[in-house]
Parts: C-alpha cells; sequence; structure tokens
C-alpha cells in the first residue's frame, strides 16, 4: 500500500454506492485521479464539506488497488471563485478539462495555471487550452471559416459568437461550450 500526501484541486464528485463518493481530483504529484471517499455521504463525515468541487485541499490518499482519501483540509478559501456567475463558469471550464486530460499524467505548471485562477476568482479558459495546445489565437470557426473564436466545446471544437448561437438555445450544449 502507497501513501501520498499531495495538494488538489477537487473537479468533481460523484455518488457511487451507499455512502460513498467518487471524486475527480487534479494534483501537483500524480496529475488528474479518481479517488474513493469512503462514507463520505453522512452527515457525520468531516471529510464531506472538504471535498466540495472547486475546493483546493491537501490530501493524504492511500493507493492499494485505487486510490481511498484518508485526510482532507482545505488550504486556501476561495469565496470569489464560488459566486454564483463565477462557480458555473469554473465549473464549465472543469467539466470540460475533464474531457482533455488522461489520467496519472502530472503536469504542474497546469496546476498552478488553475490554483492561481481559483485564487484570482474565475480560471481563464484562454490560458487552460493554450497550455494544452488549443490556443483559440490560431484557430477559426470550422462553420464559417472566419476568426476570432468565441467559444470551446470540447474536446476540440472551436466556434465564433454567431455560430455558436445556434446551438446555445438548448441547455445541453449551453453547459458544454467555455466562452472565451
Amino acid at each position: 500500500m502507497l501513501e501520498y500526501a499531495v495538494k488538489g484541486l477537487v473537479l468533481s464528485r460523484n455518488p457511487i454506492g451507499e455512502l460513498d463518493n467518487l471524486y475527480n481530483i487534479y494534483t501537483d504529484k500524480l496529475g488528474l485521479i479518481s479517488v474513493r471517499g469512503g462514507s463520505t455521504r453522512k452527515i457525520t463525515s468531516k471529510l464531506n464539506s472538504h471535498l466540495d468541487p472547486l475546493n483546493l485541499v491537501f490530501l493524504r490518499i492511500v493507493r492499494k488497488n485505487y486510490f481511498r482519501v484518508v485526510d482532507a483540509l482545505i488550504s486556501d478559501p476561495t469565496p470569489g471563485a464560488k459566486s454564483e456567475a463565477n462557480r458555473d463558469y469554473n465549473l464549465n471550464i472543469i467539466e470540460s478539462l475533464l474531457r482533455l486530460l488522461e489520467s496519472e499524467i502530472p503536469d504542474s505548471d497546469l496546476f498552478l495555471l488553475l490554483e492561481s485562477g481559483l485564487k484570482a476568482g474565475r480560471i481563464r479558459g484562454t490560458d487552460i487550452l493554450s497550455h494544452l495546445g488549443l490556443d483559440p489565437a490560431f484557430s477559426a470557426c470550422p462553420e464559417c471559416g472566419k476568426p476570432p473564436i468565441g467559444y470551446f466545446l470540447a474536446p476540440d471544437a472551436f466556434l465564433c459568437r454567431d455560430c455558436a448561437k445556434k446551438f446555445l438555445h438548448t441547455s445541453v450544449w449551453q453547459k458544454s461550450f467555455i466562452p472565451l
């Protein structure tokens, strides 16, 4: 059994089983990992509030067959990142980021971009995409062929503002688009 102490950003939380949650966490040393939180849905769980999405946390995790969280502590409260408008925007970026990243490939520069964006209150989608090699400055809309790009749709589609209006009226597409 291996034990790790890492700093991470909680990206998402999904219920599994009766009382457990499965968390997607981007860490500074391990990259994107899926971590199981045992009994974190219990009302008396001490880990539950620490492992909310968009929290920067210090984690102690163990790995035998899979990662399991042992301890978690919020490292920096980020109230600006959790205001209503910023929270929705940041969660859209995180949702798209989950579609772009491979598991267990560490990238400390990407972690620093995410961390500084949360501390500033808003993750900058253009910075993240540029870091991942998907710079909107070098793209054109596949529908009409015109720059400038206004939206990104994971995993690799850019659209101008005019063409994106065709898709943005439905709630299914609206959650998937990242405004740039």
